[in-house]
Parts: C-alpha cells; sequence; structure tokens
C-alpha cells in the first residue's frame, strides 16, 4: 500500500542524502540566516548607536548651547538697564561676568556647530563682542555717550542676534525632530529586516526538517512491515535499496539478512535431525555455489567401516552415538586443520562431507583418523575390544568376523576434473571409497589425477 508521505516531490524528499546530511543542513541554514541576522541587528544597532550620540554630543548640545546664548544676552541687556537707572558698580561687576559667560559659551558652540551652515551667526557675533566691550567701557565712564550707543548700535545688535538665535533654534529643532524620526524608522526596519531574515532562514529548511521527519517516518514504517514479513518466514518482503541514506544501507542489511535467513531455514530443512549437520542440498549447494565462482575445493567423502555391523550386534541406540560421535569429531579436525568457511555435511546414515582448502584438505584427514581411532574403541564390549573383532551372520546369513570399525576418507580435488560438477566430484569420491573400503584399518586416499 502506497503511503501519503510517499507522494512527496523528490525536491522534498531529498534522497538522495543521508539523513545526517539533511539535518546537518538544515541546522546550517537556519544558523546561517541567524548568523546574518544577528550580524545585521548588530551593524544597524552601532549604527543607531553613533547616530544617538551625534545627537546628543551636537544637536542636542547645539540646542543647549543656543539657549543658554539667548538667555546670556537677555541677562547682559536687563544688567545694562538696571546700571543705567541705579548706578551699582556691583551691576558691572555683574555685566562683565555675563560678557564672560557669553564668551565661554561661544567658544563652546563653535565646536559643535559647523560655520558654514550657520555664518549670518558667526558674523553677528563677530560684529557684538567688540561693541558689548565697548558699551561696558562707555558704561564704566559713566558719560552721557553710553545711552546713545546702547540705543542706537548695542541694542539692535543683541536683538539681531537673539533673533538669529531663536531661528537656530527652531531650525535645529526640526532637525532633531527629523532625525529622531529618522531613528525610529531606521530602528522599525532593522526588526523587520531582522525578522524577515530569521523566519526565511527557518522557512528554508523547513523542508528539509520535513522532508526528514517524513522520511524518517516512512523508512521506519516500512522496515518495521519488512521485519514482521521476514519474522512471519516471508523472506521476499519488498525493502527500498535504492536510498543513499542510512536507511537505504539499513534497508539492504534487511534485505542481506532476509537472505541469509531463507538460505539458513533451508539448511535447517535440509539438515540431518541426528548431528544438525547440512544435508545434501546444502552440500550441494556450496559446491555449485564455488564452482561458479571458481574457487578451488577439496571434497572429503567420509565413511564408517562395519558400521552396519556394529548397528546390528549393539542395537540402534549405540549406533546413533557413534553417528554423533563421528559428527563431533569431524568438528573437532576441521576446527583444529581448517579454515573459517569450510562446510561440514551429512549426507546421511554413517556418510559424511567436508569441503575444505586443498592444501588443509590431508592434515584434517589424518586428525579426523587419529581422533576416530582413539575413541570408537570405547564403545564396544571388553570381549569384543580385547579381541578386535566380533562374530556374526552377515547380509547373506552367513556367519563372518567383523573387525572394529574404522573410516575411509576418499579426497578429491576439484581442480583436477575438467567441467566439473558436483555430481562428478561426488561421483568419483564415491568410486574411491568403494577402493578404501576393501583395504584393513582406517585410511584416506587422494585422488591427484586429472580427469
Amino acid at each position: 500500500m502506497i503511503k501519503w508521505w510517499d507522494k512527496i516531490p523528490t525536491y522534498f524528499t531529498l534522497s538522495r542524502y543521508t539523513v545526517s546530511r539533511k539535518i546537518a543542513a538544515a541546522y546550517l541554514l537556519i544558523v546561517i540566516f541567524s548568523l546574518i541576522s544577528i550580524i545585521y541587528a548588530l551593524t544597524e544597532m552601532r549604527s543607531q548607536a553613533l547616530q544617538f550620540k551625534s545627537l546628543v554630543d551636537h544637536d542636542f548640545r547645539a540646542l543647549d548651547l543656543s539657549r543658554d546664548l539667548r538667555r546670556n544676552l537677555l541677562a547682559q541687556e536687563r544688567l545694562e538697564q538696571q546700571f543705567l537707572i541705579l548706578g551699582d558698580k556691583d551691576l558691572l561687576f555683574l555685566l562683565e561676568t555675563r560678557q564672560d559667560e557669553f564668551r565661554s559659551l561661544w567658544q563652546h558652540f563653535q565646536k559643535v556647530v559647523q560655520r558654514p551652515a550657520e555664518s549670518e551667526l558667526w558674523s553677528l557675533v563677530a560684529k557684538y563682542r567688540p561693541a558689548q566691550l565697548e558699551g561696558r567701557n562707555l558704561l564704566k565712564k559713566q558719560g552721557g555717550q553710553a545711552v546713545p550707543f546702547m540705543r542706537n548700535t548695542l541694542s539692535p545688535l543683541r536683538s539681531r542676534l537673539i533673533d538669529t538665535l531663536d531661528d537656530f533654534w527652531s531650525r535645529h529643532s526640526l532637525t532633531i525632530d527629523g532625525s529622531l524620526q529618522e531613528f525610529l524608522d531606521n530602528n522599525q526596519r532593522a526588526y523587520r529586516v531582522t525578522l524577515a531574515l530569521l523566519i526565511f532562514g527557518v522557512s528554508l529548511s523547513m523542508p528539509v526538517g520535513i522532508s526528514v521527519i517524513l522520511g524518517i517516518h516512512g523508512a521506519i514504517t516500512r522496515l518495521t512491515s519488512a521485519a514482521r514479513k521476514i519474522a512471519d518466514g516471508h523472506f521476499d518482503a519488498p525493502l527500498e535499496g535504492d536510498r543513499k541514506d542510512e536507511f537505504g544501507e539499513l534497508a539492504r542489511e534487511f534485505r542481506e539478512m532476509a537472505e541469509k535467513l531463507r538460505e539458513l531455514e533451508l539448511s535447517h530443512l535440509d539438515a540431518n535431525p541426528l548431528t544438525y549437520l547440512p544435508g545434501n542440498r546444502a552440500i550441494d549447494r556450496e559446491m555449485r555455489h564455488r564452482l561458479d565462482n571458481g574457487k578451488t575445493f577439496a571434497h572429503l567423502y567420509i565413511d564408517l567401516d562395519h558400521f552396519k555391523a556394529y548397528n546390528d550386534r549393539y542395537g540402534y541406540r549405540k549406533g546413533s552415538d557413534i553417528i554423533d560421535l563421528t559428527a563431533k569429531l569431524i568438528r573437532r579436525a576441521v576446527a583444529e586443520r581448517g579454515g573459517h568457511d569450510d562446510l561440514i555435511g551429512h549426507i546421511g546414515g554413517d556418510d559424511y562431507v567436508v569441503l575444505t582448502d586443498p592444501d588443509r584438505s590431508e592434515e584434517i584427514a589424518e586428525r579426523i583418523i587419529e581422533l576416530f581411532d582413539a575413541e570408537v574403541p570405547s564403545f564396544y564390549k571388553d570381549e569384543d575390544r580385547e579381541t578386535g573383532f566380533f562374530t556374526a551372520r552377515d547380509r547373506f546369513g552367513e556367519v563372518r568376523e567383523f573387525p572394529l570399525m574404522s573410516m575411509s576418507i576418499a579426497i578429491v580435488f576439484s581442480e583436477n576434473i575438467s567441467n566439473a560438477t558436483s555430481q562428478t566430484i561426488s561421483h568419483e569420491c564415491a568410486s574411491i571409497k568403494d577402493h578404501l573400503k576393501s583395504k584393513q584399518g582406517s585410511n584416506y586416499l587422494v585422488d591427484r589425477r586429472k580427469l
């Protein structure tokens, strides 16, 4: 059944990338745009801080100084009028103090305001400062010239200066209002751009995140379904092995596991119920596999001599013990002298097969015979073991002597048979085994002929 998430376009599934790369890409997108937004926000904050500092250090300062200069001028005018009426010399001292204060305020004003922008103000101050000194000197002399100078020269000049300062204050207030509005607009713009960058980064990472989530969910669902089918014995459960991510690799591992389980089940079905060794089908399949892949191997055919006579005398239970013992001894010998990919099989009855490397075949055969000859006598009664034989009827009803069991091992190399098949190798081993059974005791023979 097709799941709804299987219909998502390739752009969103991004199946050609691994899950870890998808997660890294989504995280990287968020990090990049977060950094961009943070850098942009910090840059804007610094720019606005510098702008605000300029407002405080220059514009607001200039506004305060212009106000203080205006107040100082008005204070000078009042002191001059009071002196003309009262004639108190202490008022001259206060007037001198105000004039010094004006000079100091003007020096500060010049530092924060550029002259070209306010040339008229500079011109008026340049005329006013010497006029105020002259007026103060006339007041000190208390002559009749002070009043006409104040009325005709100093007062009109001071009035023009005050009006110019008022005009500067009005214009500069509007400039500050505009700067503050621009500051607020820039602040709002920076907020919107930062938010847009963050949203854009998250939006770009969302398809990747959705792809990862849905991909993981879909893959886990399919793998879970396949695992249940495999557990129920359906080893051909469909699995997606064409994905390039970790789940594709896992699907391929599942598929290989299913194949191995299928082979294992077939091996168990074919295995001998007494020794649990692979049977005829497994042996034949392994031989064909090695032949198809051009792998040279040695085929050891192992048969027990006089087993039927032993089974007839001691019973099938004792015979089964011998069959099981032989399997264990073969396993031991192969474990000691063989390789990791050797196969031990049980054809049936007292016949066994070992597939191994040709260089190890003779050592394995010698070790099997050595172990078997050492163990088998203990399975006989004392009198049979001491005489080395027992008397019984053969299959034709004649009484004859049967020696203790021995072993015959026929060894054939696959490379010595042209166009070798599992049947031709088995047939050749059977012929050699028949020849060995005519000899006394346990023996093995390697067929080195080129056939």
